[in-house]
């Protein structure tokens, strides 16, 4: 659609945390707001209370949206004895977002999504829940709750502790691919002695956010068709989001096992896309004979390349 002044296309406040000044016991945190239109953004840190140790940098604009980042200098132990939180706000479109920016030591609570390997391949999907980093997990509850009101299948597990000695508590509610699809919310809450209230967390398929990655098949390289009994084949995935994305490959039509190939993580790139690369080995007679290479990207859609020799080369 258009994009008309004051509207906002996507924001995204990200955190990222840099142990630099770790002998000093200082450390860097980093809020990053991108996607937003007009300027400015007004970034906070604990709603004012700090004021010391801020740098902001200047915006940027690229397609249109601009993005700005604000940085804080904070002991440790006064992060990790309290909350660090980050205020932004776009008077323009009366947006207010605040992000926590969890301690080394303070709990964790996330929410995940079904992977896109149990929804088209298993076809079983789950969300999962995980609270990271407790003292104790005795008296901790988790509840979920869906808002197509169909039943809760949901299994916790028990606590698992760490190498550090906390414990981390993981509960997965089973749905189907149709669930997810339909985008029903799903809910979970976390219900904990050393929390102040209860802490509650939501998940849905955000279908607008989704890019379905662009895929560029790579025959062997002829250095390798000289000296090689084994050749490579390479796969690049480029600008999908988001990042979690399952690879299969065919040789005429038939998968071939994991150990054939390996993937790189996704990495991501500007304007927040992400890229990766898969190589899968096969007999370099089979490439001779012009066997047909089928690489397979499973992600929101399963999307699928197909590569093989050409005569006389």
């Amino acid at each position: 659609g258009e994009t008309t002044k004051g509207s906002v296309i996507r924001h995204t406040v990200r955190s990222n945390s840099h142990f630099h000044w770790e002998m000093h016991h200082l450390v860097t945190v980093g809020c990053l707001a991108r996607g937003y239109f007009p300027e400015p953004v007004d970034v906070k840190w604990n709603s004012g209370s700090i004021t010391s140790g801020i740098k902001k940098f200047p915006s940027t604009y690229k397609d249109g949206l601009f993005s700005s980042t604000s940085v804080v200098k904070i002991a440790t132990s006064e992060w990790d004895s309290g909350k660090l939180q980050c205020n932004v706000e776009h008077v323009a479109t009366s947006t207010k977002i605040n992000k926590e920016i969890p301690g080394k030591h303070s709990k964790q609570i996330s929410i995940y999504p079904p992977t896109p390997k149990d929804l088209h391949i298993t076809k079983e999907g789950k969300v999962r829940c995980e609270v990271s980093h407790m003292e104790s997990a005795e008296d901790l509850t988790i509840t979920w709750s869906r808002s197509d009101n169909k039943k809760i299948l949901e299994f916790t597990s028990s606590p698992e502790q760490q190498h550090d000695g906390t414990y981390t508590v993981k509960s997965d509610l089973k749905i189907t691919p149709q669930d997810w699809n339909k985008e029903a919310e799903f809910t979970c809450k976390i219900v904990d002695p050393s929390l102040p209230t209860p802490v509650i967390k939501t998940i849905k398929k955000e279908r607008d956010t989704i890019k379905e990655p662009t895929i560029y098949l790579y025959p062997p390289a002829p250095e390798e068709l000289g000296t090689h009994d084994f050749v490579n084949i390479l796969c690049l995935f480029k600008k999908f989001y988001p990042e979690n994305m399952y690879v299969q490959w065919k040789k005429d039509g038939v998968l071939q096992k994991e150990d054939y190939y390996l993937n790189t993580t996704p990495v991501m790139e500007e304007e927040e896309d992400y890229f990766m690369v898969s190589k899968l080995s096969i007999a370099k007679s089979d490439w001779m004979r012009g066997a047909t290479i089928t690489c397979i990207a499973v992600h929101d859609q399963v999307i699928q390349k197909e590569i093989k020799k050409t005569r006389g080369k």
